[in-house]
């Protein structure tokens, strides 16, 4: 009986994986790179694609750097320039940031710090800007060697284009404000 039941489950345990034989070999969705790491590999080399002389639209000007660099935590941040563009029928904001990692490894932008856009005293929403030159907003997920800096740019959805814009960026794990870089920026 044990023999019998044994072959019927060595049986259909055949036929379920022959059910696939016959078909044609999926494409795979993505091809990695020789490190085989999916995450190292997304957004590599983003940073590359950033020209803001590029992006057409308005510079934004600012009056006042003095607290738009210094250390967030264990990296250095400076927010360098912003633009007013057109995109996807909303004004949007993109905001350039110099990113230098020295946090003894591997980190991403958006893995060590909370970034924020405000205006009119509220928060403005992210908006992820895809297919327009000089801008990529993968840089955030960037992997940056310790060490290395990189560009990285986020994009917000602006509620005017008369009121000015002031970004923000803290470490995540400190208050909002403490410790942070400021840098308001004029629209016009």
């Amino acid at each position: 009986m044990k023999k019998s039941l044994f072959l019927i489950t060595a049986a259909a345990v055949a036929a379920i994986s022959l059910t696939g034989c016959n078909k044609a070999p999926e494409e795979p969705s993505y091809t990695p790179s020789a490190s085989g790491d999916i995450v190292a590999d997304f957004a590599k080399d983003a940073d590359k694609n950033i020209d803001m002389k590029k992006v057409e639209g308005t510079d934004a000007t600012s009056a006042d750097d003095k607290n738009a660099k210094g250390d967030v935590g264990d990296s250095v941040v400076e927010i360098t320039n912003g633009k007013v563009i057109k995109y996807d029928g909303s004004d949007v904001f993109i905001v350039s940031f110099r990113f230098k990692n020295t946090t003894g490894e591997n980190a991403t932008f958006t893995g060590l710090f909370n970034v924020s856009a405000q205006q009119e005293g509220g928060e403005l929403p992210v908006e992820v800007v895809l297919n327009v030159d000089g801008v990529d907003c993968n840089t955030v997920a960037q992997v940056v060697p310790d060490g290395e800096t990189i560009t990285v740019q986020k994009g917000y959805v602006l509620k005017n284009t008369a009121d000015p814009v002031t970004v923000s960026v803290n470490e995540f794990s400190k208050i909002e404000g403490l410790d942070a870089i400021t840098k308001t920026f004029n629209l016009k």
